[in-house]
């Protein structure tokens, strides 16, 4: 995963469940994503964030 990349978060335990975000800065253990429609950067694991791919993030907008 690189800086800059569209992410959704596929853990279903988070309480961001499903949400798409932007990632914003690469930690030694967490990616940090400024998530879309929320205020504040959020931590994740890569095990928590999936990739999306091409344009699927212009359609849960």
């Amino acid at each position: 995963m690189k800086i800059g990349q569209r992410v959704r978060v596929i853990e279903e335990e988070s309480l961001f469940h499903e949400r798409l975000g932007t990632i914003m800065k690469i930690e030694r253990y967490y990616i940090v994503v400024q998530l879309d429609n929320y205020p504040y950067e959020m931590k994740f694991i890569d095990e928590e964030l999936k990739l999306v791919e091409g344009v699927e993030w212009l359609f849960k907008l």
